[in-house]
């Protein structure tokens, strides 16, 4: 079994849903009551088991979610087919796609909210890709869009030197996290998923492009959105060097 085969299979286990970052993006929208009548559009880019997909549209909302990993997708589908008929006004739909394709893929839709959560961001190669992404982000939002992001916090973690993360211990795995710093300026993410019972380990190792606040900002002003807010957590505590996430919420 591979490594996304294994971490699909204890996704949700490994990542439960933090109820706070379906709450901050249902805060983020400022509904109308006529908003709340038709929910809002949103597209959750790099959804996984789709769900956070899933919890807003329990909320009312329409939710389109894409990742690249056809399996995590089977997964959302087979979530959203199994939700008790009437929780929801509108089904959730789930794609295989790709991030930097969503302007020819969503070419003629315009979403009230855009997330890219999860750390999914710094999965892109350059600052050209991201402004790439950032632009065509702003080209599908509505007039009121906004764009939502989480990263983790690499001020911090370039500040001090951090190599590893907290280990994830669930009932059935062991998920650990490493740092290695490359020439390339980019860092990888050296993983080992274990299991409890089976002893056996499948790791895997994923460059990331650790992005601190300073860059993500200029990328977004260079792509045309004039209002950027940074937030510590999804409670929308202030940010600042010692935050452990930098979660972002950008309009035009």
């Amino acid at each position: 079994m591979d490594f996304y085969s294994a971490l699909c299979a204890h996704y949700n286990e490994v990542f439960p849903l933090d109820p706070t970052v379906s709450d901050f993006v249902q805060a983020s929208l400022e509904l109308t009551p006529d908003a709340n009548q038709s929910g809002s559009n949103i597209l959750d880019i790099g959804c996984a088991t789709g769900s956070l997909a899933l919890s807003l549209a329990t909320m009312g909302h329409r939710v389109m979610g894409i990742d690249l990993d056809a399996e995590m997708i089977s997964m959302s589908n087979r979530a959203a087919a199994n939700l008790p008929a009437g929780l929801m006004r509108f089904t959730p739909e789930f794609l295989v796609a790709d991030m930097m394709n969503i302007s020819k893929q969503f070419a003629h839709e315009s979403f009230d909210r855009i997330l890219c959560m999860g750390n999914t961001l710094v999965h892109l190669p350059d600052q050209i890709a991201i402004a790439d992404f950032f632009a065509q982000s702003r080209a599908l939002l509505a007039a009121d869009g906004k764009l939502l992001v989480q990263i983790l916090n690499y001020d911090r973690i370039l500040d001090h030197g951090i190599m590893s993360l907290p280990a994830i211990e669930t009932k059935n795995m062991v998920f650990t996290r490493e740092y290695h710093m490359r020439t390339d300026n980019r860092l990888d993410f050296c993983t080992n998923l274990t299991g409890r019972e089976t002893r056996k380990t499948v790791t895997n190792v994923v460059p990331l492009l650790p992005l601190t606040k300073a860059e993500v900002d200029e990328l977004l002003l260079a792509a045309g959105y004039k209002t950027r807010n940074y937030f510590g957590s999804f409670t929308r505590t202030l940010f600042s060097q010692e935050s452990f996430v930098l979660v972002i919420e950008a309009s035009l």
